[in-house]
């Protein structure tokens, strides 16, 4: 169900980015900028809820919303006067209401519901872990004019890793899939590994194995 919540992730996107926005010019004409305690409870505030978007198991099934009230909330926000510090605070307030009463809370009644195993989030963590691994490394060898996304067999492990590791998330939130200690202490070694990659062909090489445990992993669930 990766792409069912496709347009109102891009949304979440946009009402940040455009809140971001207004708070920039807000600091900019604050005499003390960003650490003016009005603006750091509004940022605060914000970061509050759009931080509930990345709990684990949030996105597993498609979110009803009314799109139409989400996009008018983003264009109010657009329009409102720069550095208007009482239209942006009443403006962010009723956004947050939207997200948190018309948005997440079915979401959030979903998780709810179900008891996570204390072995699926350990491993929900690992994963996060090894995630931010794998994104440094790609980063720091296309910053040494190597982009790993340019060779087809490592953009064949990092297409196949996306899908694979967002399933087994979301099959880990609802104990559709239970791990364990050896489990753990296997991706905490593929963590090592990944890191350890000095080249190109040495980091597809440990993407792999990682995609081989995912796949391993999502077989033993389906049987």
């Amino acid at each position: 169900m990766a792409t069912d919540n496709f347009k109102l992730k891009t949304l979440v996107l946009e009402a940040k980015d455009a809140c971001r926005v207004k708070i920039d010019a807000l600091i900019a004409g604050a005499e003390l900028g960003k650490e003016d305690p009005k603006i750091k409870a509004l940022i605060k505030s914000l970061e509050t809820v759009f931080e509930k978007f990345k709990i684990d198991g949030i996105w597993m099934n498609p979110i009803p919303y009314d799109e139409s009230k989400f996009l008018q909330k983003i264009l109010f926000i657009r329009t409102a006067t720069d550095g208007d510090l009482e239209e942006f605070t009443q403006l962010s307030k009723e956004l947050a209401l939207f997200l948190e009463k018309e948005v997440l809370h079915i979401p959030l009644q979903w998780l709810s519901d179900v008891s996570t195993s204390d072995w699926n989030v350990k491993m929900l963590e690992a994963l996060r872990k090894i995630r931010t691994t794998i994104t440094k490394k790609k980063t720091a060898m296309t910053a040494a004019g190597n982009d790993p996304l340019l060779d087809p067999a490592f953009r064949n492990q990092d297409e196949l890793f996306n899908i694979r590791v967002e399933e087994y998330r979301v099959k880990l939130k609802s104990n559709e899939v239970t791990t364990d200690e050896n489990d753990l202490k296997t991706v905490g070694l593929l963590d090592q590994l990944i890191n350890s990659a000095n080249t190109l062909p040495q980091f597809t090489r440990y993407y792999k194995l990682l995609n081989d445990f995912l796949k391993k992993e999502l077989e033993g669930a389906a049987s």
